[in-house]
């Protein structure tokens, strides 16, 4: 027997769902066991606002009870004043509620974040050599006190 791979076209969207609908709850099984994982993606931005200015913002994923940084951002007049660690802190108390334990992000290796996030909890996992754009990464991740 021969097998094509093909990519996915209109006329097989609804074979392709009606299978994961029967194969996933086996292979949910024996990795996760009897308990399901809460596989629904959440996502959500917090702003910092100055006089109803935005002067930063964080996006977050979660997913799985991981959490993942997406972005943040704080405008460079507003740097250095505790924003980036207030959005950060609010983002994991924020991912707590959709039952993240674990929170991760990638940054630029020579971003001058790492030691921003070090102090925040975070470890470096690993570098990432010709990554995006085709610089040097970092992955680093924080476990959550998860009550």
């Amino acid at each position: 027997m021969t097998t094509n791979i093909i990519e996915v076209s209109e006329d097989k969207v609804e074979l392709l769902e009606s299978f994961k609908k029967t194969e996933y709850p086996e292979v949910d099984r024996e990795h996760y066991g009897d308990t399901r994982p809460d596989f629904q993606e959440y996502k959500f931005t917090l702003l910092a606002e100055e006089d109803s200015n935005i002067v930063g913002y964080i996006n977050v994923t979660v997913r799985l009870g991981i959490a993942y940084i997406d972005s943040l951002l704080v405008g460079k007049s507003h740097r250095n004043k505790g924003i980036g660690k207030s959005l950060v802190l609010r983002a994991e108390e924020k991912a707590k509620t959709y039952n993240a334990h674990k929170i991760w992000l990638e940054t630029g290796a020579d971003w001058g974040t790492e030691k921003f996030y070090k102090d925040l909890g975070y470890s470096v996992r690993c570098k990432l050599p010709n990554d995006v754009a085709h610089i040097e990464a970092i992955s680093m991740d924080k476990m959550l006190d998860v009550k």
